[in-house]
């Protein structure tokens, strides 16, 4: 496997990874054209028909993800400061110091 792209809650959040050794070839790209672009598949599901929009929660640090969501006409959204931990920050109680909290950027895939 070299990534993964789905919805995730209410269904309403995309979220997508890439292998680092895929990145810059395209590859999720196309698979977000698939999913959620003009003709995507996302759209099509009888279950996701009151869906509107998705909301794609991106790090403000990651430009790469930003550039690629908005290949398939995402628009940027609201800021949400110190939301969220990665892993690598916690600490002994398992838990992610304040000062180390990231914002993250909404990015709205709306519905074609």
């Amino acid at each position: 496997m070299i990534g993964l792209l789905g919805t995730v809650g209410d269904g309403t959040e995309i979220v997508y990874m890439l292998h680092v050794d895929f990145w810059g070839k395209g590859y999720m790209i196309e698979a977000l054209r698939a999913f959620v672009g003009k003709d995507g598949i996302f759209w099509a599901l009888k279950e996701r028909s009151h869906v509107k929009s998705l909301v794609a929660r991106i790090d403000t640090e990651d430009i790469g993800s930003m550039k690629t969501i908005a290949k398939v006409g995402a628009r940027k959204g609201e800021l949400l400061e110190k939301e969220y931990g990665l892993a690598k920050d916690k600490g002994d109680d398992r838990e992610v110091p304040v000062e180390m909290l990231r914002d993250s950027i909404c990015c709205y895939v709306d519905r074609p």
